[in-house]
C-alpha cells in the first residue's frame, strides 16, 4: 500500500510545484518563476504538496487573507491538482482535509473555492465534501498602458 504523506512546500520544492503547476495550469514549467511567486506570496498563499511514497502527486494552494468587516479570516482553496495516475486514492481528499484543518487553525470559519463551470468531475468531488454553490464569480481582464494583460480581478 502507498503511504501518503502532506506537508506545506518550500522553496526547496520549487522544482516539484513548478512541474505539477505546468501540467494542471500550463505554462514552462519555470522553476526559477515558481522560486519568485512563492517568496511573493509568503504570508497570503501557502501550497501545501503530496506525496506518495516520496513522489510528489499533488498539490494544493490556501490562500489566506484578513478581513476588514469580519474577525475571522477569508480562507480559499485557490489551486487543487492530483497526477491522475494517483486519483482515486484518497490523494485530493487529503489534500482538502489538510488545507481545511490549516485554515480552521488560523480561525478560519468557512473556505471558499473556485472551478470551472464545465468542470463537473470537481464540482461532484467538492460537493460530496460538503462544498455548495455560494454566489456567482466575475472576472475582468486588466490591461497595462501597453495594452498587455497585467492580471485578473476576481469579484466574489
Amino acid at each position: 500500500m502507498a503511504e501518503l504523506m502532506i506537508r506545506e512546500a518550500t522553496v526547496n520544492d520549487c522544482a516539484a510545484l513548478a512541474w505539477l503547476n505546468q501540467l494542471f495550469n500550463g505554462g514552462d514549467g519555470d522553476v526559477e518563476q515558481m522560486r519568485r511567486q512563492m517568496v511573493a506570496a509568503r504570508g497570503v498563499e501557502r501550497p501545501f504538496l503530496a506525496f506518495l511514497n516520496t513522489q510528489p502527486v499533488g498539490f494544493a494552494c490556501l490562500r489566506l487573507i484578513p478581513m476588514v468587516c469580519d474577525p475571522h479570516p477569508y480562507a480559499e482553496l485557490t489551486e487543487l491538482f492530483v497526477l491522475e495516475e494517483a486519483q482515486r486514492q484518497g490523494v485530493g481528499r487529503a489534500l482538502l482535509a489538510h488545507v481545511e484543518a490549516v485554515a480552521q487553525q488560523a480561525g478560519a470559519t468557512r473556505m471558499g473555492l473556485m472551478t470551472g463551470l464545465d468542470n463537473r468531475n470537481a464540482q461532484a468531488f467538492y460537493r460530496r465534501l460538503g462544498y455548495s454553490d455560494d454566489g456567482l464569480e466575475m472576472e475582468k481582464m486588466l490591461q497595462n498602458s501597453a495594452g498587455n494583460v497585467k492580471s485578473d480581478l476576481t469579484l466574489f
